[in-house]
């Protein structure tokens, strides 16, 4: 029995190509899965911005009440949408 043999008897088998279609759909899967991580990671790199304003500062009022005034998920606020 020779390795040809051998190689054209699993080919055959359609266990053994089962499971070879199972691992090729579970590595494809695990691509997708570190793509999508990737990609939420370059995703939050790019659009969200860090802002600082110290409570010295003349716009610290300003930008609370602006806050304050998007909060729309907070208490009692669901519903309301954005003004």
């Amino acid at each position: 029995m020779g390795v040809a043999e051998l190689v054209g008897g699993l080919a055959e088998n359609p266990y053994f190509g089962a499971g070879f279609g199972l691992i090729g759909i579970g590595t494809g899967l695990a691509m997708v899965k570190v793509a999508w991580r990737q990609g939420l990671v370059v995703a939050r790199r790019q659009l969200l911005v860090s802002l600082e304003i110290p409570s010295r500062d003349r716009s610290y009022g300003w930008v609370l009440q602006w806050i304050s005034k998007q909060n729309t998920f907070g208490v009692g606020g669901a519903g309301r949408g954005l003004q």
